[in-house]
């Protein structure tokens, strides 16, 4: 297994600060919508996987992130955001699945991650099986290689 990396600061883009403030690293994060829409991420740590979904938006008024996070979003300068507000604003996002480490290695082994993602993104937009499917590919890929899983 390749080392779990997290950076000092915050790097990522959106919602990637729930598996910053959290100590976990991103494995595979994807928005899916235009304006709004809905997102997905997948990040680690020493002991689990973890899935998060939500909804985004496109103003302060309608995206949780955009709004909690106004004063750094407005300017820029997202990698200024303290671990202890990103860490206030990660509490409301609880991981939708926990997935041990060993269990994700089978699942990606057996070409089985699709099963466990969460079929139920259609409160905001729609996003197609094929698009899950996709998803479920691209996210066995960067496990393959976090966790050196030969072919």
């Amino acid at each position: 297994m390749k080392e779990v990396k997290i950076s000092k600061r915050f790097t990522g883009r959106k919602y990637e600060i729930v598996a910053w403030a959290n100590d976990q690293e991103v494995v595979l994060y994807k928005e899916y919508g235009g304006y709004s829409g809905e997102w997905l991420l997948v990040s680690r740590d020493e002991e689990n996987y973890y899935i998060y979904k939500d909804y985004f938006g496109s103003c302060s008024v309608c995206d949780p992130f955009q709004s909690f996070f106004s004063k750094w979003y407005a300017n820029d300068e997202l990698e200024n955001i303290p671990k202890e507000k990103a860490k206030e604003f990660a509490k409301d996002y609880p991981p939708y699945l926990i997935i041990p480490r060993t269990r994700m290695i089978d699942l990606v082994k057996n070409k089985s991650v699709l099963r466990i993602l969460p079929a139920n993104l259609r409160c905001y937009c729609d996003i197609s099986q094929e698009q899950l499917k996709k998803f479920a590919e691209e996210l066995e890929a960067c496990i393959k290689e976090l966790e050196e899983i030969e072919n």
